[in-house]
């Protein structure tokens, strides 16, 4: 691999040596490293929506001030140009702006000098975003520019200049938005320097192996800055107050050492790249909120050295990404590298430093850092698009139902306005310093504050249209009035008692789960909207020493729900005089025990009590297995240690208890809970479910809904305050050979950002052999040999490794007071935050688990929307069904089990409504299975309803701004998606 070809030495050696020689004129007279060079100077500031500052703080201190002054400095000179990235900023300012400064804007935008670049509303991260909410984010900023300027406006090129690392992710994601290019910077700094010397910073990259590179979704032109350097050169930014010694302004007094100086850094970046072109950036953090002063200074050194080409050996112009990528795609005889597959070395992640003090520094503690604000995000985003496929169909529903049931234009706006809101929130929290963890506390607070508030203008849109649903039956009858808070559950307290609770299914398939509420009587029973008992049974609640309720309920009562896709039905709990069916204490055996629900068996060993195997009884697998939980302790000596970014343990993870955990046993017909206590700080619970219409005969690879209850293990970690200084994990210890040090090979499976699957090679010749082995893992991650694979599901971004063969671990949480020097000083990642990270074990055969570990992430990550209302005492079931519309299915069957509804939303009552469909599997996960084959869906035997009919449709790119070809008349829309896609 390239970290072990390139960790040498001699190689640092030969950089030094380069750089030495390729300074030129001014240092090795005779020597040139290169033709004369043409640079391309691209202004930019790289705005961080949230850091160190909230954004109202960044915008009133600093981005107001450089659009302010970079449309005023713009519009002196036509020769000089800018980038702007974050449109959640542009945004702001536009609002603001003055009609001049508007008008000024729009000429400099179409005369070139004013370019969008990426144009998302934030700069998203790569480490731990979804998918999903990166094309949200990006297609919100493409709107807004396309509404203001025009769609061909919309950017052509990305620019992921400070994510702590780069994925595949980002540019399929690019290619599907019709980008022509894109800039990354950080990676492996050993890879970093390898494609330096091998002039190869700029490449071809095709990462994903299910989308062909001569496909319209396959390769983009990447540009890789050398030196993980996004600022100016010989911070030779022009605007600061230093000294003149430090940084000079390019004048008639300091011309000479100005040029001088930035030759010098000139003469190797012309020695990195294959043509004589050469991107600089110039700008940085917050940068240009004194344009003037930065350009005249630049003016003044660009005449300098233009004036002496001989003498420099190159030129230089002000540039946008358009400018440059449009010179050098249009080459000829440039023979660019093809960078292929998910292979490690290519996703460029994780991303390590070479400081002189400390040479192998990793970014991989910000997987995990702050998984509170990880979940919160993972939660909304949820929300999000609960709430948009609700309004997108119900509209449409309710208006053909007549007059009476209609949304009113009113209400559509303002459910638009509620959405959008929880959109913004969600958008500006895939910030590269937002969703990773990596901001300061009052930062991190300000995130969860608009989430909150997000989350209550949605959910408020959400239950408003579902209570207008539910009201379709019945002309003149109040609608009920829902509410998403399960506390009112504990008014149920009497015979004759009673609440419904709506259950809203946001997934294109049927899904058969049991969903859990808290209640403070077990003398009920559950119903369906017929009256029939379902499936149900409450448990005691375990008497902890933390929790996350101010005041948790005596029982937790779980029942089985049947849901339609993208619909909903109506369950009713009603307290009776008679106990209900209730799971019982029992007493732990001395021996060990098993529990089991006809599909799946799971041990727990005599001698710590631990889950010991997993056997699945379908598909005749099983997996030994030790889960524990372990602790690392964080470097605090030294030069470098781990912070919010940098994962740096003091050496290998001990044991959280030696001795077998305080441990409850609660059995029952349908549940069964095994409580244990590890620590005053750390307990879990193990779930086992049972269905009782699914048998051990089902096929494990179905797509049943049946399957999808019985072939899984819960797994509710709660992680309260830990020591300082401390990061906890979850290791599964198991009998797969993944391999290990002694055979030179570790291997195992994690998600890049909930999108492909991705082989991780562990190099156990690795300088930080644990912090450089962490991989991010946002939906799952997995191990296997020979038809056996064990996965495990979870419901926020984490860190994960297989440090030992059969092993798996993710990181839950960590809280430390030492700083790793990459900004955040004087606020250290201390988290008081106490986290209930669940996650789905599942083990099965590879082909078999392949499609069941895809359809959990979803359940677990998309859980369905409970709407609750309480009944007037004796209100029977039956009486309320007569009034009410007590379910809702507007598919008529079952999406294709490898497709998945990605997005179906309308932005607002002027624009068509958006759909994209992807598809789920990956051959590098299933190769040669049922999952990975393409597949169609016939939109219009789908709908249900006439009044759910597709008029005209079009295909359009990613961002969904334009059509790709006319609108064709619906309503028989085929959408055909191959394996990895999206359409």
């Amino acid at each position: 691999r390239a970290a072990n070809m390139y960790a040498s030495p001699f190689l640092h050696v030969v950089v030094v040596m380069v750089m030495l020689m390729c300074m030129g004129p001014f240092l090795v007279p005779g020597v040139s490293c290169a033709p004369a060079g043409r640079i391309f100077v691209v202004p930019h500031s790289h705005d961080d929506v949230g850091w160190l500052q909230t954004i109202d703080g960044y915008y009133n201190t600093k981005v107001k001030y450089i659009y302010d002054t970079v449309v005023e400095e713009l519009t002196k000179n036509s020769a000089r140009k800018f980038i702007s990235v974050e449109m959640a900023y542009f945004h702001m300012w536009w609002t603001n702006a003055t009609d001049s400064q508007r008008t000024q804007t729009k000429k400099l935008v179409e005369n070139k000098q004013f370019q969008f670049v990426s144009g998302g509303w934030v700069m998203h991260d790569e480490g731990c975003t979804t998918f999903s909410s990166g094309v949200e984010q990006m297609s919100k900023g493409h709107k807004f520019i396309a509404d203001t300027f025009g769609a061909e406006y919309v950017p052509r090129h990305g620019w992921q200049i400070d994510p702590f690392g780069a994925t595949g992710a980002t540019p399929t994601m690019y290619k599907m938005m019709n980008f022509q290019a894109h800039v990354i910077d950080r990676m492996n700094w050993h890879v970093n320097v390898a494609l330096s010397l091998n002039r190869s910073l700029e490449f071809y990259w095709a990462p994903n192996p299910d989308l062909p590179a001569s496909g319209p979704h396959g390769k983009i032109f990447t540009h890789a800055i050398d030196n993980h350097q996004y600022c100016s050169p010989m911070t030779a930014h022009f605007q600061w107050d230093a000294s003149p010694e430090t940084n000079p302004p390019a004048d008639p007094q300091h011309i000479i050492d100005v040029s001088t100086r930035w030759a010098a850094q000139m003469y190797p970046k012309m020695a990195e790249y294959r043509t004589p072109n050469v991107l600089v950036p110039f700008g940085c953090d917050f940068e240009y909120w004194n344009a003037s002063a930065i350009y005249s200074s630049m003016d003044y050194l660009m005449s300098y050295i233009n004036a002496r080409p001989s003498q420099f050996n190159f030129t230089m112009e002000y540039a946008t990404l358009s400018d440059y990528f449009d010179t050098v795609l249009a080459l000829e005889n440039v023979e660019w590298p093809i960078m292929q597959g998910p292979d490690p070395d290519v996703a460029f992640m994780p991303a390590s430093e070479n400081y002189t003090d400390s040479p192998f520094a990793f970014w991989t503690g910000y997987f995990t850092s702050r998984p509170g604000l990880k979940k919160h995000i993972r939660d909304s985003e949820a929300r999000l698009r609960a709430a948009d496929i609700l309004y997108t169909l119900a509209r449409p529903a309710l208006a053909a139902l007549g007059p009476n049931n209609t949304i009113t234009e009113e209400q559509q706006a303002a459910y638009a306005d509620q959405i959008e809101t929880l959109r913004q929130a969600v958008s500006e929290t895939q910030h590269h310093d937002g969703v990773s963890g990596t901001s300061r506390f009052y930062v991190v607070d300000m995130y969860h504050d608009d989430l909150w508030a997000g989350d209550y203008a949605a959910t408020n849109a959400t239950l408003s249209i579902l209570a207008s649903l539910l009201n379709s039956k019945t002309k003149g009858a109040p609608a009920p009035v829902l509410t998403n808070d399960t506390s009112i559950l504990s008014k149920l307290q009497n015979d004759g008692d009673g609440a419904g609770i709506v259950v809203y299914n946001s997934l294109g398939w049927t899904r058969r789960e049991f969903v859990s509420v808290p209640v403070n009587t077990n003398y009920l029973s559950v119903t369906d909207e017929a009256g029939t008992i379902i499936p149900y049974q409450v448990n005691p609640t375990i008497s902890t020493t933390m929790t996350t309720d101010d005041a948790p309920s005596k029982y937790n009562l779980y029942f089985m729900v049947d849901i339609p896709p993208l619909g909903y039905k109506t369950y009713f709990i009603i307290v009776t005089q008679t106990e209900g069916i209730t799971g019982q204490i029992t007493p732990i055996p001395r021996n060990g025990f098993t529990i089991s629900n006809g599909a799946l068996d799971v041990v727990f060993d005599s001698r710590r009590l631990h889950m010991s195997s997993v056997y699945n009884h379908v598909s005749n697998v099983t997996i030994k297995t030790d889960t524990d939980y372990w602790v690392y302790n964080s470097l605090t000596t030294g030069n470098q240690q781990g912070g919010a970014y940098f994962f740096i343990p003091d050496g290998p993870a001990q044991r959280v208890l030696e001795t077998p955990p305080k441990s409850v046993l609660i059995e029952g017909k349908f549940v069964q809970e095994v409580y244990q206590e590890f620590a005053p700080w750390l307990s879990h619970t193990i779930r086992l479910y049972t269905d009782p219409m699914a048998s051990s005969s089902s096929s494990s690879s179905s797509s049943s809904p049946l399957s999808e209850v019985n072939n899984y293990v819960e797994i509710v970690p709660v992680v309260g305050v830990m020591a300082n200084n401390t990061e906890v994990v979850i290791r599964h210890v198991t009998d797969v050979s993944s391999g290990s040090p002694s055979s030179g090979e570790g291997v195992y499976y994690s998600d890049d950002n909930a999108f492909q699957t991705v082989r991780r090679q562990i190099d156990f010749n690795s300088p930080s052999p644990i912090g450089g082995n962490y991989f991010p893992s946002i939906y799952r991650a997995y191990i296997e040999d020979k038809g056996r694979r064990f996965s495990h599901v979870h419901d926020r971004s984490e860190g994960s490794s297989a440090l030992e063969q059969g092993q798996l671990e993710l990181m839950l949480h960590r809280s430390l007071t030492t700083d790793d020097r990459q900004g955040l000083s004087g606020y250290p990642l201390i988290d008081t935050d106490i986290i209930t990270p669940s996650c789905r074990i599942i083990v099965d055969t590879p082909e078999g688990s392949a499609m069941t570990s895809r359809h959990h992430s979803f359940l677990l990550n998309f859980p369905p929307i409970l709407g609750i209302t309480l009944l007037a005492h004796g209100t029977s079931p039956s009486s309320w069904t007569q009034t009410y519309n007590t379910s809702w299915a507007p598919l008529i069957e079952d999406m294709p089990e490898n497709l998945h509804i990605m997005t179906l939303s309308s932005p607002d009552v002027l624009h068509p409504s958006v759909l994209r469909v992807q598809h789920i599997c990956s051959s590098v996960e299933a190769a040669g299975s049922a999952c990975v084959k393409p597949t169609s869906v016939d939109w219009g035997k789908l709908l249900a309803s006439s009044s759910l009919s597709i008029d005209q449709y079009c295909p359009t790119s990613l961002n969904s701004i334009a059509c790709n070809s006319p609108m064709v008349d619906g309503p028989g829309m085929i959408v055909q998606v191959n394996t990895t896609d999206i359409m």
